[in-house]
């Protein structure tokens, strides 16, 4: 059985996590979680592994090599663009075609052994084309995937949903997939394509069997800074720790790596993994479950409860770390101690875990805090002023295009339509009316004629649009009535542009980013030439996320409004 690890994709690293590498890399207890994750599919009899990967992570194949150590046969495939989970296994189809194949996300992490055997067994006896690997969600934070199958476990949906959707699912798929071969002509050569977003549902309508599989025991997910410390958590308590037999158990539940220097007088409790060539000084308390990473040094009295340290961190005397996952840098030659505690917690010991910035200091997370806060605040009442004084001049440019809607074609002159605003909040949006009436009701009839991937519709010539409705797209006149909908606070000036969530059903890490924050009137995208390509549409909104500054944002009005002076000339003249 040959095996498929998804370890590119957008989204890749975990939130605040994300700057010390991508989420393959990620240290759970001290191994690479994708390290961790290659062990399993050599303990399930899987030799042949090919690992998907994009461009800011390729390095990954200088760390994991190509599996000789492991007795593994790795191969690389490295994405030009991001194609989506099943987009990816279109590309290496000449590796895939033999026989059934398992495909695993790289942030799945199994403890079971034997789950990728018994899932084979599974698929093999039920005839399934594709089979869904599931597991019960047992934690206090509840999934956005939901999972609907048939008593003899065939699935008939799985719906991504949003948080700000209140429904609650207790089965949930845990990303790992079993595959026929032949679902590989469902996958397009070229273009954007997901797994349970899009690759299964078309399965489901073709009238082919999709199974799910429950994985007994112990999995999950890690898609949060919580899951990661979860794992983490759930490995320790357990003592299944990869690797154990080259550890020095120093007292129960205690693991200690090799060149490790424990102080007689430092007190640990247990379960705790000490990684190699640490340095323990006096009187320094570690209570578990806790971990700290290779080659760090904890000097005299530090408190460390329920923590996990990064490799390579440098904490100084006095410090207390509590409930945190926290890095600090050696070249941090400050001596002042450090008060980590974390941001919210429930009576179990889990909730939102501060990350502390490299060199240690609690100031920076405030100060980003309060920069974030500056920028919303001048952004908010940018929105505000440029909105309000735009609606006054603009008003006898509203009166003239609604005056030659009437006359142009029938139907109502604004156009209303529920988008997804910040968190998911939806909102009703406005638009000058530019296409026929109910034009919407043969967009299906037109979608065979459609030029773009993803969620996008774009045909040249769309006989749907009005004489004048032409002009009002061409000079982006047609969104002018936006500016209530940024009066009011649904949307900012600049952003990424508001969709129905269906629309942002093929990227849940697209979708995740682009609604965390106001949509926009204008955005990266709209001024980068409008590709007619999904992964384009994916980076300029990602960019824009974990970038957005008030610099960002007046270039890209300028760049607005450039291009609509120049399109506007030339189809006016």
């Amino acid at each position: 059985m040959k095996a498929v690890i998804l370890a590119g994709g957008n989204g890749n690293g975990i939130d605040s996590l994300a700057h010390l590498g991508p989420k393959p890399l990620l240290l759970v207890v001290n191994k690479p979680s994708i390290e961790l994750l290659l062990h399993h599919l050599k303990d399930w009899k899987i030799q042949e592994v090919f690992i998907a990967l994009n461009k800011k992570n390729s390095y990954i194949q200088s760390v994991i090599g190509n599996g000789c150590v492991l007795g593994m046969d790795i191969q690389y495939f490295t994405e030009e663009y991001p194609a989506g989970t099943a987009g990816c296994l279109g590309k290496i189809r000449a590796f895939l075609t033999e026989e059934p194949f398992l495909v695993v996300s790289s942030n799945f992490s199994p403890i079971r052994e034997g789950g990728g055997i018994d899932l084979a067994k599974f698929h093999k006896n039920s005839g399934s084309m594709a089979t869904v690997g599931v597991y019960r969600h047992l934690y206090d934070s509840w999934p956005l995937e939901a999972i609907e199958f048939s008593p003899d476990k065939k699935i008939k949906e799985i719906r991504v949903i949003h948080s700000s959707k209140n429904r609650r699912q207790s089965v949930v798929p845990c990303g790992i997939y079993m595959f026929d071969p032949s679902i590989l002509e469902f996958i397009p050569d070229e273009g954007y394509m997901d797994i349970k977003e899009q690759l299964l549902p078309t399965l489901n309508r073709k009238g082919f069997e999709v199974y799910a599989y429950d994985l007994t025991g112990y999995c999950m997910t890690i898609n949060t800074v919580e899951d990661y410390f979860k794992v983490n958590r759930e490995l320790l308590t357990s003592g299944l720790i990869h690797g154990r037999e080259k550890l020095k158990e120093m007292a129960e539940g205690v693991w200690v790596g090799e060149n490790t220097v424990l102080s007689p007088t430092a007190f640990i409790l247990g379960p705790v993994l000490i990684g190699s060539n640490c340095t323990i000084e006096k009187d320094t308390h570690i209570i578990g479950p806790a971990v700290i990473g290779n080659d760090s040094h904890i000097l005299n009295n530090t408190v460390i409860r329920e923590s996990i340290v990064w490799s390579n961190s440098y904490i100084p005397t006095g410090s207390l770390i509590e409930y945190s996952i926290t890095s600090v840098d050696p070249a941090n030659t400050r001596e002042m101690p450090i008060r980590i505690s974390p941001i919210s917690r429930n009576g179990n010991g889990t909730g939102h875990y501060p990350y502390i910035q490299k060199n240690g200091s609690s100031r920076l997370l405030m100060s980003k805090f309060i920069r974030c806060r500056i920028y919303l605040f001048i952004k908010r009442l940018m929105d505000i002023t440029l909105s309000l004084l735009g609606l006054l001049v603009l008003i006898p440019v509203f009166l003239l295009i609604a005056i030659v809607i009437k006359i142009d074609s029938p139907g109502h002159i604004l156009f209303r339509q529920q988008r997804c605003g910040k968190g998911g909040k939806e909102f009703t949006m406005y638009k000058f009316r530019s296409m026929m009436f109910k034009a919407d009701k043969i967009e299906e009839e037109l979608r065979v004629r459609n030029e773009s991937d993803g969620p996008m519709f774009k045909i040249n010539n769309d006989p749907r649009v009005s004489g004048f409705g032409k002009i009002l797209r061409s000079s982006s006149m047609d969104e002018l009535p936006q500016l209530f909908n940024v009066l009011k606070g649904e949307m900012s000036l600049v952003g990424p542009r508001p969709l129905v969530m269906k629309e942002m059903s093929f990227c849940p890490s697209w979708r995740d980013a682009r609604l965390t924050v106001s949509p926009g009137m204008t955005g990266l995208w709209q001024v980068s030439g409008q590709e007619k390509h999904f992964h384009e549409w994916i980076r300029y909104d990602t960019f824009y996320v974990q970038n957005q500054s008030m610099w960002i944002d007046i270039k890209i009005l300028i760049k607005t409004i450039w291009k609509v002076f120049r399109i506007g000339r030339k189809t006016i003249f």
